[in-house]
């Protein structure tokens, strides 16, 4: 988890300085922000711009990026895309990084933005949104709220906030109650009536569900490296890894069972499910030095890898599968750019030669 954090923190994006609900053009490339398109589409973060891609790599557009500079500090960059439930929208985290000597401090922000065009709206200032940790937006069913991690304090305190996504009005859920706290990996369950979240304090992180009210937090399991959660499509349980292994316990943390052990260094595994809810996506990237795709049976059954990459991986973004649960996306760049694979391990496309940091499917 923290490896990766800090991988993508080579760069963020801009930020305006202009007041809450107000709106931000972040460029979009010749055409402005993506177009609809009768297909749904892929977004993927790379280290300095937001864009979109149909799955067979047609259309590429950019929704938004970096602005040309020739300062060299801050760095700058686009992060955490994730597209709203009704596909018509993405939310992404936009933002600036001073090396040290310069401030040494993230300050990063929530933005929106339509897929017929029309500037960014900006949502709200969250200074590092857990993007340290290689954490990622996540919207409530309805696609009214999206949950985030925002700066609660000046020793890198951690609080977890929703925002109503038509007002920009953001409230907490969750506090830190040490001195040093993070909140990532946010999950909304898919009845929407609970929000999965990994804590970090120090170097010890447990896995929790909390309501959106910030009611009813409860611990699901504490292994020490935990992170990743992800709800089953039918929201009964929920998939997710502690340092190297992956396990899926009920909604309730019962019943956890250990389903894919895997070797020391094998970086995040990142568990994704099909939509019907039988089989999980992971990554494995073999110590660094190449990155592959593997699915296995929700019961542990029939592992299978789909794809091997070469020498070596240091840019990546895990798995993810199609609404339609024929294919597969991912992204390294010792594979040389962005993919999609059918689920069954044929038909690899590249569908965008830059590598991704993080990858998000437009539902259908």
């Amino acid at each position: 988890m923290l490896v990766a954090g800090i991988a993508v923190a080579i760069g963020f994006g801009h930020t305006t300085g202009r007041s809450h609900a107000t709106r931000a053009d972040h460029g979009g490339g010749p055409a402005g922000a993506p177009s609809a398109v009768g297909k749904s589409r892929i977004a993927f973060a790379t280290s300095q711009a937001l864009e979109s891609v149909g799955s067979d790599g047609s259309g590429l557009q950019t929704i938004a990026h970096c602005p040309a500079t020739k300062v060299p500090l801050p760095v700058c960059g686009v992060f955490e895309p994730a597209w709203s439930p009704d596909g018509r929208e993405t939310a992404y985290v936009l933002g600036t990084w001073s090396w040290p000597g310069t401030g040494g401090q993230m300050r990063l922000t929530l933005y929106v933005r339509g897929v017929t065009g029309g500037s960014a709206r900006r949502l709200a200032d969250c200074v590092t949104c857990g993007e340290q940790h290689g954490s990622r937006l996540s919207w409530s069913p309805d696609g009214t709220r999206i949950v985030y991690g925002r700066r609660a304090g000046n020793q890198g305190q951690e609080a977890l906030w929703v925002v109503d996504v038509a007002s920009g009005r953001s409230q907490p859920i969750t506090g830190c109650p040490h001195s040093s706290c993070a909140y990532f990996d946010r999950a909304w369950s898919p009845d929407g009536r609970r929000i999965a979240f990994a804590r970090l304090v120090g170097w010890a992180s447990a896995l929790y569900t909390v309501r959106p009210d910030g009611s009813g937090l409860t611990r699901i399991t504490s292994r020490g490296q935990i992170g990743d959660p992800q709800w089953s499509p039918d929201g009964h349980q929920l998939a997710f890894e502690d340092g190297d292994d992956i396990f899926v316990a009920n909604a309730n943390g019962s019943h956890e069972r250990l389903i894919v052990r895997r070797e020391p260094g094998n970086g995040r595994g990142q568990p994704s499910w099909s939509p019907d809810g039988s089989k999980l996506a992971y990554f494995k990237t073999q110590g660094g030095y190449s990155a592959e795709v593997w699915t296995v049976h929700a019961n542990g059954s029939d592992k299978h890898r789909l794809y091997h990459s070469g020498c070596c991986i240091e840019i990546s973004a895990a798995p993810i599968w199609s609404p339609d649960g024929t294919k597969i996306a991912f992204s390294a760049n010792s594979a040389n750019g962005t993919f999609v694979i059918g689920a069954n391990g044929r038909d690899l496309r590249r569908v965008s030669p830059d590598p991704a940091v993080a990858l998000s499917w437009q539902p259908s």
